[in-house]
C-alpha cells in the first residue's frame, strides 16, 4: 500500500517502526551485507511538547534539524518525519505495531530520549559488520552505548518499553530485523507496512 504521508500521519504511532531504502551507494551495501530490502531504521515517536510525528533515530543525515536542538546534527537525533519524508533520497514504509501504549511506556521514552539524544552515531565499523554476520558466535558484539547505530538505538527503545523481548544484545539487530521480524511481546504483533511519500 502507497500512500500520502499527511493523509496517513494521524495513524501513525509512538513505536511504529519507520524503514528506510536510500538509493546511494553505503545504502546499497548495507542491503547487501544485511540481505534486507532496507538500509535504515527509525521509531515514530509523538510527544505532548511537540505538536508533529517525530522519527527517533541514529544517522549521519543532517539535513533536518533536530527538534531537541533546533539544528542540524548527526548520530541519535530527534526529527519531524515530514522533513525526512521530504528530504529523502528513497523510499520509506511505516511498519504499524498493534498494541497498547501506555503512560509508563511515554515516561520511559522519555527517558532513554534523554538518555541517548545527541549519542555519536556507530564509530566501530566492526560492530555495524559484527551486527550483519550475528550468526557467527566469533562476530558477537559486546554491547557500547558510546556510539549507537540506527537499528541499535530502535532495539533499545524497544526492549526497554518491553514491546520486544529481551535477550539479544540491541547492537545485534539489523534494519532488516525491523521488517516484521521482531520477537514481539505478548499483547504486540505487526499491523500493516505502508508506503508514505
Amino acid at each position: 500500500m502507497i500512500t500520502n504521508y499527511e493523509t496517513y500521519r494521524s495513524e501513525i504511532e509512538t513505536f511504529d517502526i519507520v524503514l528506510f531504502k536510500g538509493t546511494g551507494i553505503v545504502s546499497n551495501v548495507i542491503c547487501k551485507i544485511t540481505n534486507s530490502d532496507f538500509s535504515h531504521v527509525g521509531l515514530a515517536v509523538r510527544l505532548d511538547a511537540f505538536n508533529q510525528v517525530l522519527v527517533f533515530e541514529s544517522t549521519t543525515l543532517s539535513n533536518v534539524k533536530d527538534v531537541k536542538t533546533g539544528t542540524f546534527i548527526k548520530g541519535v537525533q530527534l526529527v519531524p518525519l515530514s522533513g525526512r519524508v521530504g528530504t529523502y533520497d528513497g523510499e520509506i514504509w511505516v511498519q504499524e505495531i498493534v498494541g497498547p501504549r501506555t503512560n509508563w511506556m511515554e515516561r520511559k521514552l522519555a527517558e532513554l530520549i534523554r538518555e541517548y539524544h545527541g549519542v555519536p552515531y556507530e564509530e566501530s565499523k566492526f560492530e555495524l559488520l559484527a551486527a550483519a554476520v550475528d550468526r557467527y558466535p566469533m562476530f558477537l558484539n559486546e554491547p557500547d552505548c558510546s556510539s549507537l547505530f540506527c537499528s541499535e538505538i530502535g532495539a533499545m527503545v524497544l526492549q526497554g518499553v518491553e514491546m520486544i523481548k529481551k535477550g539479544t544484545s540491541p547492537n545485534e539487530y539489523t534494519p532488516d530485523d525491523f521488517d516484521g521480524k521482531l520477537a514481539l511481546t505478548p499483547n504486540y504483533s505487526f499491523g500493516q507496512k505502508v508506503q508514505i511519500r
